[in-house]
């Protein structure tokens, strides 16, 4: 893993608990742009102090670093893709991650996703309202999800396309496993009670 892609994880990680850089940096006893420069991929903290920075995150290396302790054994098709990739060259790579990217983000929902690449976009929520022109309220609502919305806090397409575009990501991929609320409208006035995934709502841009 390069510097940069642990500076992205550091990122994320520092954007989902809610905290600033400086905020991290006086719990760390560091200097902001120490942070700053984790962040950015100039440096990167020794094992110890990556363990203490993710304490004060509030939560584990091995969880934002995706590792399990009792992970199965990867399977033979997964060595396979391994050893197939190494033989990509370079561009065929970055194609290859960015699809498992956006196959991952599909698997995630519109709060973990809005949040994710609203950070690798170096924007905060209000300015994330203002470049898109959705209410800083919605944003807020969409990211703090908590398993109790209403069907009128459901984003809209509308919401989602200006959202998208601000962010550069498609539609479907920043949508995830949630549903608009015109999808979700459609469900509820057919009666159907098994809710699917979403088609995406138009071509990926990304």
């Amino acid at each position: 893993m390069t510097k940069e892609e642990i500076g992205q994880i550091i990122k994320e990680s520092r954007v989902s608990a809610g905290l600033t850089q400086l905020q991290v940096a006086k719990k760390l006893e560091r200097p902001q742009q120490t942070i700053a420069s984790w962040e950015s991929g100039k440096s990167q903290p020794d094992a110890n102090t990556l363990f203490e920075l993710f304490q004060v995150l509030g939560r584990s290396v091995d969880e934002a670093f995706g590792f399990k302790d009792n992970a199965p054994p990867l399977s033979a098709d997964a060595l396979k893709v391994a050893r197939d990739y190494e033989c990509l060259q370079e561009w065929g790579k970055r194609f290859v991650k960015a699809e498992i990217e956006k196959q991952i983000a599909f698997d995630r929902n519109l709060s973990e996703n809005l949040k994710i690449y609203r950070a690798k976009r170096n924007l905060t929520q209000q300015k994330l309202a203002e470049k898109s022109g959705v209410l800083l309220e919605r944003i807020q609502k969409f990211e703090n999800e908590d398993g109790q919305i209403q069907l009128a806090d459901l984003i809209r397409t509308q919401e989602l396309t200006q959202i998208s575009e601000i962010l550069q990501i498609s539609p479907v991929s920043l949508l995830g496993l949630n549903l608009t609320y015109e999808q979700m409208k459609q469900v509820l006035d057919r009666g159907n009670n098994t809710i699917e995934r979403a088609e995406p709502l138009g071509q990926e841009n990304e």
